[in-house]
């Protein structure tokens, strides 16, 4: 029991009153023996105070009113009971593990993906220090079902909106012929040459002169693509007036191991997807679809006059822009395939390309030189 201040006055008078009666009611025995009913009742207030003092100092002033008023404050057992009921009431805003484990979009995971392919090939300020790029080569393509021709070929790029093609292809008897595929700006043609050789040939491609408004928009929509696909394909960092789209298409199991898929979307209803080596984060394959386009070379073929000639060459001409006209309905899956990297002022480059068809290789790429931003001429893109 706890005495304070004001229950302390209490105790000090039950000792006031009773000590002194007790005592005197021992120190004479025999009056209290004669007078035993007096004794008994002169005990009896003593008792009394006694009880009414320890009653005071169990309960001193003040406490029955602070038990009636609890404090607004919550006691350490009812602290818990608080904090168990605010948790059962959701956050309105999310906690910082339910951010961790958001699943990022397809456009996020294509970002990703670009980001750290672009990093493995020189990192993205190099890549944009790009302004030209010209690549050279021998190649080996299957100009007919059966038939394989090698020559040379070289592709030039000067950005935003240059891009040339030449093929070279040796024949027979020391002749070669060049096939020119060219972009300049919104304008595109192609063209083809002849050199070296004694042999009699017709070359059944249509010339620039004779193709229809159609034909025309065609082509330029062809040689666009083109020039997308490889720059897109080595560089990764198209120009932005390309307008493409990333997305991811997920993951896939390659023929070297797992890889990240994505696909490319851009105007005049351009499609491509891409493969990334998840370990080296460089580009190894594109799909694309296309048209595989075959030259055919007549031998042998001789007119006995210039009529005649100019029969045979009209009608071949006309037979190769049919092939032309016909050759959409006639696309096909196109994989393009990369591989030897080697770095050429900073930026790894692939020196080994091949294109298949239903896994069959029909063209074969093997680059000797290739120079990063060379002074090429704008002129050199005219026909």
């Amino acid at each position: 029991m706890k005495l304070t201040a004001q229950s302390g006055w209490r105790f000090a008078l039950m000792l006031f009153l009773f000590v002194p009666g007790a005592w005197g009611h021992v120190r004479q025995p025999e009056e209290t023996m004669k007078a035993s009913t007096q004794g008994r009742y002169r005990i009896l207030p003593m008792l009394s105070l006694l009880v009414c003092g320890g009653w005071a100092c169990a309960h001193p002033p003040g406490q029955q009113q602070s038990t009636q008023q609890p404090s607004a404050q919550p006691t350490s057992a009812q602290q818990p009971l608080a904090q168990s009921a605010s948790t059962q009431q959701p956050s309105a805003q999310p906690t910082s593990a339910q951010q961790t484990f958001s699943p990022p979009t397809s456009n996020e995971r294509a970002q990703e993906v670009l980001r750290a392919a672009r990093t493995a090939l020189g990192g993205e300020e190099k890549l944009r220090s790009v302004r030209s790029l010209s690549l050279a080569g021998e190649m080996r393509r299957e100009t007919q079902p059966g038939n394989t021709q090698s020559g040379e070929i070289k592709l030039e790029f000067l950005l935003p909106n240059k891009f040339l093609r030449t093929e070279t292809l040796s024949l027979f008897a020391g002749a070669e012929i060049s096939f020119l595929t060219c972009l300049n700006g919104h304008e595109a043609w192609e063209d083809s040459r002849a050199s070296g050789g004694s042999a009699n040939m017709n070359i059944m491609r249509p010339p620039q002169a004779r193709r229809s408004k159609d034909q025309q928009e065609e082509l330029l929509k062809k040689n666009r693509a083109e020039f997308t696909r490889n720059l897109l394909a080595l560089l990764l960092t198209p120009p932005s007036s390309l307008q493409l789209q990333f997305a991811s298409a997920g993951e896939a199991q390659a023929q070297d191991g797992r890889v990240d898929v994505l696909d490319v979307t851009g105007p005049d209803g351009f499609t491509a997807r891409l493969f990334f080596d998840q370990k080296t984060h460089l580009p190894v394959m594109m799909n694309y679809r296309g048209v595989v386009f075959r030259v055919t070379i007549n031998r042998g073929v001789r007119a006995s006059s210039k009529e005649e000639a100019e029969k045979l060459g009209e009608a071949a001409r006309q037979k190769s822009t049919d092939a032309s006209a016909n050759a959409s309905r006639q696309e096909t899956e196109i994989q393009m395939r990369f591989s030897d990297y080697r770095a050429v002022e900073g930026i790894l480059l692939p020196r080994h390309i091949t294109r298949a068809v239903d896994g069959k290789a029909i063209e074969e790429w093997n680059l000797k030189t290739i120079k990063v931003n060379p002074a090429l001429k704008p002129q050199s893109f005219r026909k």
